[in-house]
């Protein structure tokens, strides 16, 4: 089984700009094509899109409205 990452992009916020996991457009558990926009990232009343690295299962790995950082880890794709 290969995994792979979805993490917080690099360059979207400064070092100490907040940054909140606004929402899932995905569902636990459904599966996803690579590029499709899986959750939205909201810095600063401002809202970024995060597409799947990846095609597979998606499994979450933080909640809406989490607090998250650069390079955090939101989710990953899972291919069997």
């Amino acid at each position: 089984m290969s995994i792979t990452d979805i993490r917080v992009p690099e360059g979207i916020a400064d070092e100490d700009a907040e940054i909140v996991l606004a929402n899932w457009l995905v569902d636990e558990g459904e599966h996803v094509d690579e590029g499709d926009v899986v959750c939205e990232l909201m810095v600063t009343k401002v809202t970024f899109e995060v597409g799947a690295p990846a095609s597979g299962k998606l499994v979450q790995r933080a909640k809406a409205e989490d607090i998250v950082a650069v390079g955090a880890l939101l989710g990953v794709i899972s291919v069997a």
